[in-house]
């Protein structure tokens, strides 16, 4: 059984979420505004919150962002609510650490699993001494949380030079972790989830980290030109160097074929 926070305005998003929540044998607690979920992690261990971006007043990603600096707060794994997700509020999410973005209203299933990999996650930051999931605050930790550290060490060993991996650069640090570095260069990766859970952003973040690192890129996509992919990036904050859309960065649009009719697809045109 989990300690469980749910930070929304809205009563019945608060009122499902708990209902899921306590029907899986989750201990639950409610706060409507960024301001009484602040002062209830600093006075209470919770394993798990749902924080709302667009709470009035102080906003989802304000309460996220103190809860992440400060060592007694920083190891609570946070899943964000929006009632329309966006690839510039999920980035801001992910960048600044929350576990997962739930787009309300929360299906059974997705909830389900997000509250297990987050969970999950909970316990591995407990375990290396991160602050927010342990039973005392005595004790907490007043320096840095550890994945500042690795962040640190991933800047590091960008010097430009193609390497063995192909990561974030260290923006996504949590990722680059998971993966032990990176993607290695010759490999295959499947990315999957619905739409709009954040597919194509993880893509532009790995994209920007190659580049930086030294290699040139290719990018097929059906969605969007060159043009449109680089503002995409820049308003994520991943604004590429004039001339790199030019020099390392190629975009090749595939078409689909709305009728049916045609003889190729995609993943033809990706072969050819």
């Amino acid at each position: 059984m989990a300690n469980v926070l749910i930070v929304d305005h809205q009563s019945s998003i608060r009122k499902s979420l708990t209902s899921s929540l306590s029907g899986d044998g989750h201990k639950v607690d409610e706060a409507t505004n960024g301001k009484a979920a602040l002062e209830m992690a600093a006075k209470s261990r919770f394993d798990l919150m749902f924080l709302d971006l667009e709470l009035p007043g102080m906003s989802g990603i304000e309460v996220l962002s103190d809860l992440k600096g400060n060592p007694r707060t920083s190891g609570i794994p946070v899943i964000m609510l929006t009632s329309l997700l966006s690839a510039e509020t999920e980035a801001a999410s992910l960048r600044l650490g929350a576990s997962n973005v739930l787009v309300k209203p929360c299906s059974g299933s997705s909830l389900e699993t997000m509250v297990r990999i987050a969970l999950r996650e909970g316990e591995d930051a407990a375990s290396a001494g991160l602050g927010g999931t342990n039973d005392s605050w005595e004790g907490a930790r007043t320096e840095p949380p550890a994945y500042e550290d690795r962040e640190e060490e991933v800047f590091a060993e960008h010097s430009g030079v193609p390497g063995k991996f192909i990561s974030t650069g260290g923006r996504l640090t949590k990722l680059d972790t998971a993966l032990d570095g990176g993607l290695p260069v010759g490999g295959l990766a499947l990315i999957e989830g619905p739409s709009g859970s954040g597919k194509s952003v993880i893509c532009q973040y790995l994209m920007h980290g190659a580049i930086s690192d030294g290699w040139e890129v290719a990018y097929f996509t059906s969605e969007r030109s060159a043009q449109d992919l680089g503002q995409q990036m820049g308003s994520i904050g991943l604004a590429l160097p004039s001339g790199v859309l030019q020099d390392e960065l190629s975009v090749h649009s595939l078409h689909r074929d709305s009728s049916g009719d045609g003889d190729g697809s995609p993943i033809d045109d990706l072969v050819s």
